[in-house]
C-alpha cells in the first residue's frame, strides 16, 4: 500500500522539494497516486515488523527558507526502515548520514536500519556530495526524518458528556465511564465532574434542573463519598471552577446550583446517577474531562495557561 505525502502550498522560488513516498517493500518516487493525500509531516502508521518501511528523503534546493519539522516515522520494536537519498549513484560522489547530528558509519545512498529497539528512535537525516554529472551539483541537503521506535502515541478520550430531562417519569439520568490504565502502575486520573442545570440558562435552554446532584459508584457498586472536609489548597469545589476554563469546559453561572467537583479516581469503572437534590424537574448536562495534573493550580499560585491546540 502507498502513502503519498506532498505540501498544498506552491513551491518557493529558492527551495524545490521532491516526492517523499513510503511503500511496504521498496522505494517510490514520481507521480502522486489519487488518493490518500495528505499534507506533510503526517505520522506514518505503525507497520508490519516482518516488513522493511521505505522513505525517500525530499531534497532541499536553496538556503534562504528553514527547513520543514521533521516527518515522523513510527515502525514497532524488530522492525526496518530503508531511509534513502532520491539520486543515481552517478549523481553521487559521497553521502553522509546523520543521528541527533552524530555522523554514522554508513556511507551508500540507502541507510538500512534493521531489527530495531527504542534506542534507534532519533532524528535522521543525510548530506549529500554531488558528482559533476548531477543537474543540481550546488544541493546536498536533506529533510530531517523522527524515527520513532515502539507504539504510537495513542489518542484518548477527555470529555463526556450526556444531557437529558429529569422528571418524576424520568428521575434519575445513567452514565457510565471507564478510567483506563493499570491499578498497579497508572496513578489517579484528575476529573472534572460536572452536572449542569442552572447554568444551560446561559447557552439557551429554557428549562433547566434547578438544583442538580451527582451520586457516584465503582464497579463494585460501592457508593464513592464526595468530600466535606478539605485543606483549603485544595478545594474541590473550588478547583473545579477554577480548572473549568482553562480545559475549555462552559463556565457556570456565579450562585448557580449546578454540582461540580475535581475528584482523583483510580483506573477502573464507574456509574454516575443524576437526579435533582430538591424533586424539581428540567434539563441538566452531565461531564467528565480528564484534566492533567499541570493544569491544576495551587491557590496563591498563578493559575496555569491551557496548552496550545
Amino acid at each position: 500500500m502507498l502513502k503519498h505525502f506532498h505540501p498544498r502550498s506552491p513551491l518557493p522560488r529558492v527551495r524545490r522539494w521532491l516526492v517523499l513516498a513510503v511503500t511496504a517493500s521498496g522505494l517510490f518516487t514520481g507521480t502522486a497516486p489519487a488518493a490518500p493525500i495528505w499534507d506533510f509531516p503526517q505520522p506514518h502508521p505503525v507497520g508490519d515488523p516482518n516488513v522493511a518501511t521505505s522513505v525517500v528523503l525530499r531534497s532541499v534546493i536553496g538556503v534562504y527558507d528553514a527547513a520543514p519539522p521533521p516527518a515522523t516515522i513510527t515502525v514497532p520494536v524488530t522492525g526496518s526502515v530503508n531511509l534513502s537519498v532520491p539520486l543515481d549513484d552517478r549523481e553521487i560522489a559521497a553521502v553522509s548520514w546523520f543521528k541527533d547530528g552524530e555522523r554514522l558509519a554508513a556511507t551508500g545512498r540507502t541507510l538500512a536500519l534493521t531489527k530495531l529497539k527504542a534506542t534507534d528512535s532519533g532524528l535522521y537525516t543525510a548530506t549529500v556530495q554531488r558528482t559533476v554529472e548531477s543537474p543540481m551539483p550546488y544541493s546536498s541537503a536533506f529533510e530531517t526524518i523522527r524515527l520513532e521506535v515502539g507504539n504510537p502515541t495513542s489518542c484518548k478520550l477527555v470529555n463526556i458528556s450526556s444531557r437529558t430531562t429529569i422528571s418524576p417519569a424520568n428521575p434519575t439520568l445513567i452514565v457510565g465511564f471507564v478510567v483506563g490504565g493499570s491499578d498497579r502502575i497508572t496513578p489517579l486520573k484528575h476529573l472534572l465532574i460536572r452536572a449542569v442545570g442552572p447554568s444551560l440558562v446561559g447557552v439557551g435552554v429554557p428549562q433547566t434542573l434547578a438544583a442538580p446532584q451527582v451520586t457516584l459508584y465503582d464497579a463494585r457498586g460501592q457508593k464513592i463519598e464526595w468530600p466535606d472536609v478539605w485543606i483549603p489548597e485544595w478545594d474541590p469545589y473550588r478547583l473545579a471552577s477554577v480548572v473549568a476554563p482553562i480545559i475549555g469546559a462552559m463556565p457556570l453561572l456565579p450562585g448557580a446550583q449546578d454540582f461540580a467537583i475535581l475528584y482523583s479516581l483510580a483506573p477502573g469503572a464507574y456509574t454516575a446517577h443524576v437526579s435533582s437534590r430538591d424533586g424539581g424537574s428540567g434539563d441538566v448536562l452531565f461531564e467528565v474531562y480528564e484534566v492533567p495534573a499541570e493544569l491544576i493550580p495551587v491557590f496563591g499560585e498563578e493559575t496555569p495557561t491551557p496548552p496550545k491546540s
